[in-house]
């Protein structure tokens, strides 16, 4: 099992994509070269392999990741597949498909989802269309994702669904990774200035349209 300590010095060597540092119970801290440390919990569930995020380290103690793996294993043992931890509140605007894209595996595996939603004039703003690769960069981190355009959002303001961003095992053993995590474009520093809660679901973020070269390399 790790210790704080090995936690704190844990590292990746430049010439690995990442490494892994293992507890019990599936549970594992994953060390980028660049030194970012993310909690994993590795689980199975109908069969398949996946794994569920708990957080960068150290926002998250080992002791909390701990406490996250142990409930995730007590709901899953009462048949709820990871990785939802808590009842979802599908918004308005959402299809009833998005209920199910929270909780079911299978939907996950299939297609391309996690689009990110923008207002059709501020898409305009930067040459961008339905179906257009963008790069989303925010104090914390990068990802890349398909725009779809609505008129619901309120210009200046860009949305992306939670729960997404998730390593998959596909039928050849090959990884796959679907959709963006949010955990890895948002940060604990930008928060309220009276209470000072951390603003997790509002974080400034510059968008770019990706070249061709690079929308066939997202």
């Amino acid at each position: 099992m790790l210790t704080d300590a090995q936690c704190r010095n844990a590292v990746c060597s430049p010439d690995k994509k990442r490494a892994r540092f293992t507890d019990a119970g599936g549970l594992y801290l994953e060390v980028s070269p660049a030194g970012s440390k993310r909690w994993f919990w590795k689980t199975y569930f109908d069969g398949k392999e996946g794994r569920m995020a708990f957080g960068s380290y150290p926002d998250v103690s080992l002791t909390a990741a701990r406490k996250a793996r142990d409930a995730a294993k007590l709901q899953k043992s009462e048949g709820i597949p990871p990785p939802t931890q808590a009842p979802i509140k599908t918004p308005t605007h959402a299809p009833p498909i998005a209920q199910t894209a929270q909780t079911a595996r299978p939907w996950h595996r299939r297609g391309t989802f996690g689009t990110l939603r923008m207002h059709p004039g501020d898409a305009g703003k930067i040459g961008c269309k339905e179906g257009d690769w963008v790069s989303m960069t925010t104090r914390r981190g990068n990802a890349r994702a398909a725009v779809e355009l609505g008129d619901d959002l309120q210009p200046g303001h860009v949305s992306l669904p939670n729960g997404h961003g998730l390593d998959y095992t596909a039928a050849d053993g090959t990884p796959v990774h679907k959709g963006v995590s949010l955990n890895e474009l948002t940060d604990t520093t930008s928060r309220d200035p009276f209470a000072g809660t951390p603003w997790h679901k509002y974080v400034p973020v510059r968008i770019e349209r990706l070249s061709a070269m690079q929308e066939a390399a997202a």
